[in-house]
Formats: structure tokens, sequence, C-alpha cells
């Protein structure tokens, strides 16, 4: 299989990788815009930004200029931060939910590279781009992928972390720079769990919290 895999892929995996999202990036990111917002969903998440942007009450959100709280506010912080850059069109109405694709194509990575090899991660990517719900999700402006993205996130940091525990354990005894720089390494794994389960419960509510604390509890 890996000499399979070597055939096909002549360059290292992460060339590899940054060939993949080059094409996905200029695929995709040029026609963001091109198609009008879908019904209701994504029109109410753009008018919501759009009216909180234009009242300059950035920490409230309304719905026909009315207030709205059934949502946490992070996506449509998002939203305006785009608006903010790139003006009030379709293109960065989309944009946020992008980006938050490309960043859970890197964990996706990083997934595959620590449980098995760098080819596995760029396989594993391969076969997230070519799922018609992820590139249904990134071109819309809702809060799903900025979700799955948070909850990837505090999951990638405790699997990490857990890798790294027993070499960090071992190095207890030995050099005390080595154990120091481990013990960093770790706080750093254990802050990206509580900033995945934070930009999710912000994201979405309380089950932003609960789905990763029930996978890592259910892990344990």
């Amino acid at each position: 299989m890996t000499s399979l895999i070597k055939k096909i892929l002549p360059f290292t995996s992460a060339t590899c990788l940054k060939i993949l999202l080059t094409v996905f990036i200029l695929s995709f990111l040029i026609k963001l815009g091109s198609s009008p917002l879908l019904e209701i969903d994504e029109a109410i998440y753009a008018e919501v930004a759009r009216e909180a942007f234009v009242s300059g009450d950035y920490f409230s959100t309304y719905y026909n200029f009315e207030t709205e709280f059934s949502k946490p506010p992070f996506q449509y912080w998002l939203l305006q931060i785009s608006y903010a850059i790139f003006g009030i069109n379709e293109w960065a109405v989309r944009l946020p939910s992008f980006i938050m694709a490309i960043g859970l194509l890197f964990l996706t990575y990083s997934f595959g590279k620590h449980i098995r090899s760098s080819n596995a991660g760029l396989w594993a990517c391969l076969a997230l781009c070519s799922n018609p719900g992820f590139y249904g999700m990134m071109r819309d402006a809702r809060m799903d992928i900025t979700l799955t993205f948070f909850i990837t996130l505090s999951i990638y940091g405790f699997f990490i972390y857990e890798i790294a525990s027993p070499s960090a354990r071992n190095d207890k005894q030995g050099n005390g720079v080595i154990a120091r720089s481990k013990a960093t390494k770790q706080s750093m794994l254990i802050f990206y769990i509580y900033v995945g389960m934070a930009g999710a419960a912000l994201t979405k509510g309380p089950i932003g919290m609960i789905f990763p604390f029930l996978i890592i509890f259910a892990f344990i």
C-alpha cells in the first residue's frame, strides 16, 4: 500500500497538501459569492449580522431591528468582521465559513499525521474535500462548519495531550529543561481543549461544551 501511494504521489505529503489547499482555495474562493443566499436560514444569518453591523451595537443581535437572542453571537461576529473588511455582499457572508473549513482541513491532516502518517493525513483531507456535505457547509453562512471546527479543535487538543503525556511523565526524572518544555507543550494542548469548547459554546450554545466533554469522558 505504501509503495502504491508513493507511485501515485511523487511529492511529499506536505507538498501535496499545499497543492490540495491551493486548488481548493482557487476553485471555491473565487466563486464563493456567485450564488444568492439560501432561504431561509443563511439569509437570516446574513441579515442579523448586517443589522448589528450597521447599528454599531456589535454585542447584541437584531432581526428586523428587534432584539433576537435565539443564537449565540460568535458566528455573527465573524460575519461583521468580514463585512467591515470586504463590504456587505454574498462573498463576505460566506468567507468566515470558508476560513473555518480551511482550519478544519489542517486539523484533519494533523489528526491523520499523528495517528498514522503524513500520507494518512493527506488522504483524510482528500476524503473530506470530496464530501458533498463539507462542500455545502463551506459555502454556507450558517454556524455548522464553525461549530465543527471548534469541536474538532477541542478533541484534537485532548488527543495530542494524551500522546504527549506518557513521554512527559518519563522525563520528570530526567533533564529538567526537557521536562519544562514538555510541560509547556501540555499546557498549550489543554488550552486548545478549552478554546475549542468555548468557541463551540459561543457558536451553538451549551451543546458546544457538552458534545466534546462526552467524547473525552467516553475515551477516559
